[in-house]
């Protein structure tokens, strides 16, 4: 019987088709071959974030001079510039001038943005909640319930239950001058980690053309956290649809969650070794461990997106803002963290892992509910035979003492 949920205001939510058709993967691997388009597109991004007006492209042996119009979003190109053999005007004339242009337009645009700080009105915007039911837009009632008590252990298992039982994830990206105009469709590899669901996850069902709403659910990506060795990281939040035993759909939300995405082989390669470690933990119920929603691959681009709870603030991430300090190299912690952080590692051993790659990087704790965890088993192995595991141990107690200390693992092999 699944279990009740309490649903809050009905709010509007993202529109989501009823039907998700992923791309075929392509029946050989392509070679990589640049194309101009996306260098354009990259380049039109970037003048965005940058709130550029030009911009040159140039390949080593020609260029051309990109101009960005505001108003139409239009991007005009020159014609194809040979800085070697251009005469009318030459070349170092033609850069003068349009280091001048770029200083004018400068000046210009400043001048808009004082007048417009001047000339902004004081009056308070309408707020939708202000309007009455009666004036706003026809259909906006037409919303459907949202549960969004994140916060709740027994609502995160209910989405954690659902999310495991799904084979396709849309990816968007949703943060500064970044929107996707379609999201990415990435189809499962590997089951969930969800402990919920453990020791038997939902299998891996075989690809299919088409994919229903209860087969799908919705990632958004915010801006990207930071770039490791298996690859990029960003925050995002969850949206899916499920069928109430009234037989409506209602809409799940939770954000806190954590997606890795692996573009290269060696990035794919530890990706892939890193969900081993977590689904070999959650199936031997190690504590301390983030809940790890399943290995994604896109099948275009073959690209690879781990799907997990972010555990929290990092030790040196807490340790740089209370210190201002570029890169701590030591950590404060409190008795209770301690002692977490020492039970958690000794549950990862009992299961027969050696992390490998113990820093106050990878020792995290959750701001609202001081829940401890340690994160990031791309280097960790399956340990052998009485493996010894209290160098390890003694590497987090130093760290968490405030006397860390790196140690060579293969010195203890």
């Amino acid at each position: 019987m699944p279990p009740k949920l309490s649903y809050s205001t009905p709010k509007v939510v993202t529109r989501t088709s009823k039907e998700v058709i992923p791309l075929k993967p392509p029946s050989r691997p392509r070679q990589y071959r640049p194309d101009f388009r996306y260098y354009l597109q990259h380049a039109w991004a970037k003048a965005v974030v940058n709130d550029s007006t030009f911009m040159t492209l140039n390949c080593g042996r020609y260029e051309r001079i990109g101009i960005r119009h505001r108003a139409s979003q239009t991007l005009y190109l020159s014609a194809l510039i040979d800085p070697v053999n251009i005469q009318d005007p030459h070349y170092g004339k033609l850069h003068i001038g349009l280091h001048m242009a770029i200083v004018q337009d400068v000046l210009e645009r400043y001048e808009l943005a004082i007048s417009s700080e001047k000339n902004t009105s004081t009056k308070r915007p309408a707020v939708d909640a202000e309007i009455p039911p009666s004036k706003r837009r026809k259909g906006s009632d037409n919303s459907i319930p949202v549960d969004t008590d994140n916060q709740t252990e027994k609502h995160r298992e209910t989405i954690a239950n659902e999310v495991g039982a799904r084979m396709v994830v849309l990816v968007n990206l949703q943060y500064g001058s970044y929107c996707s105009p379609a999201p990415a469709s990435f189809v499962r590899l590997r089951p969930s980690c969800a402990p919920s669901l453990q020791p038997k996850p939902p299998s891996v069902g075989k690809r299919k053309a088409k994919y229903g709403a209860h087969e799908f659910f919705t990632l958004t990506l915010g801006e990207q956290r930071f770039r490791g060795a298996t690859g990029v990281v960003h925050p995002a939040s969850l949206e899916l649809r499920v069928v109430l035993p009234s037989r409506e759909m209602s809409t799940l939300k939770r954000d806190g969650l954590i997606v890795k995405l692996a573009f290269l082989p060696d990035q794919q390669k530890r990706l892939h070794h890193e969900f081993d470690i977590y689904l070999h933990l959650a199936q031997r119920g190690a504590k301390g461990v983030v809940v790890v929603h399943g290995l994604f691959s896109d099948p275009e681009s073959g690209a690879l997106a781990l799907v997990m709870d972010d555990g929290g603030k990092s030790l040196r991430q807490r340790e740089r803002e209370r210190t201002g300090e570029i890169f701590p190299r030591q950590v404060t912690t409190s008795d209770e963290e301690r002692k977490a952080f020492l039970e958690i590692i000794e549950s990862i051993h009992k299961a027969g892992v050696r992390h490998r790659d113990i820093t106050a990087d990878n020792l995290v704790v959750d701001c609202n509910t001081g829940q401890a965890f340690i994160i990031d088993f791309d280097q960790a192995e399956i340990a052998r035979p009485r493996t010894n595991y209290r160098v390890e141990v003694q590497c987090l107690e130093y760290l968490l003492e405030g006397q860390y200390m790196r140690m060579t693992y293969e010195l203890y092999n």
